[in-house]
């Protein structure tokens, strides 16, 4: 009698929705990854989170960033593959560097459900979402796929999934255009039903990176995986960066930091997968970014009260991995790992 609607198609995908197996798979890039997870550190509570009235007497503390000099890359060792992979992997497009990095964490470290629904910020520069694609494509069972996105500078091809607010150009840091994209998203799907989320936009300071952090808040799954970009260099904001990995530790059974191995100049990213609680404190996430670009999120007294020196270690090591670490095999290696890669079955490590 009446025409399915598109939540009600998302429904009838979401029952349809089973995991892929696990299977452990060894990681041919062990080293330009690092898991700073914690299963056993409880959620950060709100009362321990960024408030204004307390910002001098509790929020003025400062980390000390490890030693680490920055590290210029000289070579891209992973250049070759645009010519090669093409041949290897069936109907694929142009393979650059984002291609890379999304085929490689779908591959390897993100085990996707076989119905998606996912948002994309920045979806015009699909590369990485096409290498997700293609990692996806190579499994038995075939995925069922919903996209949404959002991008400053839209392109025909994803005209009819953008939803990028009524303000123009789309600009995920700005207050009203989040709060129209949301507006858009409320009348197109249901909340808690994206469980793919990736904002490879530039970031220039830790609020901003919360703020792509919640920019969809409402509609993720519990279990969604979220692939932030993480700014080049924390050195001048490495308090409040850190801060705020340590309140991603307490909330997330898995947290990563990956500096790509490949491209000219490396891109950072910040992959979290599965929420140990149903909410997060985000009033308070948002008080801090309506009032401080790189304060401390967290209270001092936190740290007083609590031993996470285990943890800010694995932070400072990741920090380490991300300013100085560079790949140390060469040209041919790296297109042998690569293309091992591909050739092998579907593995991901937990």
């Amino acid at each position: 009698m009446y025409a399915r609607t598109y939540k009600d198609n998302l429904r009838l995908l979401a029952s349809e929705q089973k995991e892929e197996p696990v299977v452990e798979a060894v990681d041919p890039f062990a080293e330009s990854i690092v898991n700073i997870s914690d299963e056993d550190v409880e959620p950060i509570g709100a009362n321990m989170l960024y408030r204004a009235a307390f910002s001098k007497l509790k929020h003025s503390y400062v980390i000390k960033a490890p030693d680490a000099n920055y590290v210029n890359r000289k070579e891209d060792k992973f250049a070759d593959l645009a010519d090669i992979l093409p041949a290897l992997i069936p109907d694929c497009c142009e393979v650059d560097t984002d291609f890379l990095t999304g085929y490689y964490l779908a591959s390897v470290h993100m085990n996707l459900p076989y119905v998606l629904t996912s948002f994309h910020a920045g979806i015009s520069n699909d590369s990485l979402t096409k290498g997700i694609y293609f990692a996806l494509a190579k499994r038995e069972k075939k995925t069922k796929w919903q996209m949404l996105g959002c991008d400053a500078k839209p392109t025909d091809m994803y005209k009819s999934i953008l939803y990028n607010g009524i303000k123009k150009p789309c600009d995920i840091y700005d207050s009203n255009t989040r709060s129209s994209i949301n507006i858009q998203l409320s009348e197109a799907i249901d909340v808690m039903s994206v469980n793919v989320y990736t904002c490879d936009i530039n970031s220039s300071s830790t609020a901003e990176l919360i703020k792509q952090f919640t920019l969809i808040k409402d509609y993720l799954t519990m279990d969604a995986f979220i692939l932030l970009r993480l700014p080049a260099n924390w050195t001048t904001k490495y308090t409040s960066m850190s801060t705020f990995l340590l309140f991603c530790v307490s909330n997330y059974r898995t947290v990563k930091i990956f500096k790509t191995p490949w491209g000219a100049t490396p891109k950072n990213y910040l992959l979290l997968h599965k929420r140990k609680l149903n909410t997060l404190p985000y009033t308070y996430l948002n008080s801090y970014v309506n009032t401080e670009p790189n304060a401390p999120l967290i209270n001092q007294t936190y740290f007083n009260i609590n031993d996470q020196d285990s943890i800010m270690k694995r932070i400072n090591d990741a920090y380490v991995t991300i300013m100085s670490q560079e790949v140390t095999y060469t040209k041919d290696v790296a297109i042998q790992l690569y293309s091992g890669l591909v050739e092998s079955k579907n593995k991901t490590i937990n």
